[in-house]
């Protein structure tokens, strides 16, 4: 039987992201474990911005698919006979689509790492990103998908696809022992880890905070500002003038994680999300959660694991988190069904297993 020989494609920061982050934990663990020999493809981007308009992106992306697809060329030849990408759709996906035609090409086996969660509403559209997806399936052995919506409506929507699809969730890597006994060391902090805009419900959060008044307790928002939408909250509601809400700015993974383990409660209000890893921090570190309902964040906070709240619904929110501020025994029991549930399905050993699974089949 040939050896298995994995060629990762997938992005690092900077910047800073949730697959960025994802791929950092796995080479991480295996660098450390000697289960598979792997080479590991960065295709972050670098040519160009995030925020950039169409034109500025499309200009970059392509010089960025240049460099990155002679490597993965590269990579073939020297023998890597598992190709496991990334993909976050949008434009990447004329990439993952010429990655996938290659691999078939070289003979090696391509799996599709599906980190988005628009597929059901890009197959109702039909538009650009719905045709290269069907071609990209069309030449993967395998299709990985991260949340239950994406993988019930894949595994349904035809035969072919239903054969070679599986549902692994995001992972975590971390030391779960060194929270057993953290509740006592905790302060009354409310955090809320993000974009700070708009979109991610941070106003409706300012809001709720600012209406329930809660005595002794601080709310702390950590991670990159937008300055427009900072300056309409101030405009707003004075937050500048408020010593009990504290914007802390962008702060690195370890910085993060320091200040959600001191927090008893992490909140995050978005609009849409896919498989937030923060999620899966506050979890780890036993915080008692609440979240909207999108993206995968029923799946992970069942079992009594936190509590969800409409989109956009600032009433539902306010109820939420005056009844777990005032509700001790509450925060206590949501934080410790998070943390055990975190520890038994998404530790990174369970996940990496179940690539490894699949990498060597």
């Amino acid at each position: 039987m040939k050896k298995t020989k994995l060629l990762l494609v997938s992005p690092l920061p900077p910047p800073y992201g949730g697959i960025a982050r994802w791929t950092e934990q796995i080479l991480s663990y295996l660098n450390t474990k000697d289960i598979v020999e792997y080479m590991h493809l960065d295709i972050a981007v670098r040519w160009r911005s995030v925020h950039g308009g169409i034109l500025s992106r499309l200009f970059g992306g392509i010089i960025q698919l240049f460099f990155n697809y002679i490597k993965f060329i590269f990579n073939l030849i020297k023998g890597y006979n598992v190709v496991h990408l990334t993909s976050s759709g949008s434009f990447g996906l004329v990439r993952d689509l010429l990655f996938s035609i290659t691999s078939r090409v070289f003979f090696v086996n391509f799996i599709i790492h599906i980190r988005f969660g628009r597929i059901p509403d890009i197959y109702n559209k039909k538009n650009f990103e719905y045709y290269l997806i069907i071609f990209i399936f069309l030449f993967s052995n395998r299709i990985i998908c991260i949340d239950k919506v994406t993988y019930n409506f894949l595994y349904n929507y035809s035969d072919s696809i239903s054969k070679k699809i599986d549902l692994i969730p995001n992972c975590i890597d971390y030391d779960f022992s060194s929270n057993l006994n953290n509740n006592l060391s905790k302060k009354n902090v409310i955090s809320f880890v993000g974009w700070i805009k708009k979109e991610k419900g941070v106003e409706e959060l300012v809001n709720a905070f600012l209406s329930i008044k809660p005595e002794g307790w601080v709310l702390k928002l950590i991670g990159p500002i937008d300055q427009k939408f900072y300056n309409m909250l101030q405009e707003k509601y004075s937050i500048a003038d408020n010593p009990n809400i504290i914007f802390v700015g962008n702060l690195n993974n370890e910085q993060v994680l320091s200040e959600i383990r001191d927090s008893r409660v992490f909140v995050l209000p978005s609009y849409t999300e896919g498989f937030p890893n923060v999620v899966l921090e506050a979890m780890a570190t036993k915080n008692a959660i609440i979240a909207t309902k999108v993206g995968a964040i029923p799946e992970m906070l069942q079992d009594h694991a936190g509590i969800l709240v409409d989109v956009a619904n600032q009433k539902s929110l306010e109820v939420a988190l005056k009844s777990l501020l005032n509700t001790p025994s509450l925060q206590y029991s949501l934080s410790q069904n998070a943390f055990d549930r975190c520890k038994n399905t998404y530790s990174i050993e369970i996940i990496v297993n179940q690539y490894l699974n699949i990498w060597k089949s």
